[in-house]
């Protein structure tokens, strides 16, 4: 039989089994250290607006070392305020008053985030969006109401302070839970801890990296102040006029409206005429050409007519014949003077036909 393999002698004569234990309690030890890391980096990552005492002891060195304090933190000889500010001033030339603006917020410091402008020839307005340092903005906002006539004015602050002081703490916590699972990284040797460690290391740096974003942005909106000028011409509206007070006043405003409704005739008068002329004269010549020929032929059918009577069965009876009339003898004729012959006999009566 082989005698089973022994490792180094020990004090007490033994093998190696109290290594291979130790190995056995390391590796199952590991597990149960990164759960409790990950629970404790969920649960800073969770309570945003919790005090630092809800961190885990071991964060860093300075943290370990840094003492708790109950008095709050003084924030009030640093505030945080955004401002914004719209502005509307009216000019007879806006796109030269929007240059003018350009070029002083550009000298103070500032930009311009937005330019929108009409170029209609019956309307011409600009409308800028202007960032200037929060330090200048009473400045500026003075300065651009002096270039025209001003409108309306409306100023708003916002007091960020206790949202900066938050995310800060929040960015602090975000930042040591990174850097322990850096750390636990560097240790691992087990593959399935290694990418445990790696899917939840990506994890909390895209975090710290949306905190570190809205960081850049809050202080954005807190270092330069927003200011929105509108631009627009002078309004070339007559305006209303109130309605008469009294009867003469009435009687003034009737009369005059009246002529004006004179004048509106005549005006529309003048305006047909012409066209009276060249279409109205040869359609009433027409007209009266078809209505007296309408006349005649109703006068035509109006005569009466002799209607022939019908006898039995659809034929008219023949009309009788007249009865001949004998014609009278001719009167003798007296012979001539001088006329030695007899008289001539008279004509023989007609034969009836």
């Amino acid at each position: 039989m082989t005698a089973p393999r022994t490792g180094p002698a020990t004090m007490d004569g033994q093998p190696e089994w109290k290594g291979l234990l130790m190995r056995l309690l390391r590796r199952s030890l590991v597990p149960v250290v990164l759960a409790a890391v990950l629970l404790a980096g969920c649960g800073s990552a969770g309570d945003e607006g919790g005090d630092g005492a809800a961190a885990p002891a071991d964060v860093s060195g300075a943290e370990a070392d840094a003492e708790p304090s109950d008095t709050p933190v003084d924030v009030s000889a640093d505030r945080q305020i955004v401002y914004t500010a719209g502005l509307s001033v009216e000019s007879d030339d806006p796109a030269g008053l929007a240059d003018d603006a350009t070029d002083l917020v550009t000298d103070a410091g500032g930009f311009v985030a937005a330019d929108e402008r009409g170029l209609d020839p019956h309307h011409v307005w600009a409308s800028l969006v202007l960032k200037v340092p929060a330090d200048r903005f009473e400045t500026v906002l003075t300065s651009l109401a002096e270039l025209g006539t001003e409108l309306s004015r409306n100023v708003a602050t916002v007091d960020t302070t206790g949202t900066v002081v938050d995310l800060e703490s929040q960015i602090a916590t975000k930042r040591a839970s990174v850097e322990r699972v850096r750390e636990l990284l560097d240790g691992a040797q087990d593959l399935d801890q290694i990418v445990l460690l790696e899917d939840e290391l990506t994890t909390r740096e895209t975090e710290l990296a949306s905190l570190l974003a809205r960081q850049r942005d809050l202080a954005e909106q807190v270092g330069y102040a927003t200011i929105t000028l509108t631009v627009s011409p002078p309004d070339t509206r007559t305006p209303v006029e109130s309605g008469p007070d009294g009867f003469w006043e009435g009687l003034a405003v009737g009369w005059s409206g009246f002529l004006g409704f004179l004048t509106g005739l005549v005006t529309v008068l003048g305006v047909l005429t012409p066209f009276l002329v060249a279409f109205g004269v040869p359609t009433g010549l027409l007209w009266w050409w078809l209505l007296r020929r309408a006349r005649r032929r109703r006068a035509a059918s109006a005569t009466p007519t002799a209607v022939a009577p019908v006898g039995p069965g659809g034929v008219a009876p023949s009309a009788p014949r007249p009865e001949p009339v004998a014609a009278a003898p001719a009167p003798a004729t007296p012979p001539a003077s001088g006329s030695d012959g007899p008289p001539s006999p008279p004509a023989p009566p007609t034969p009836p036909r």
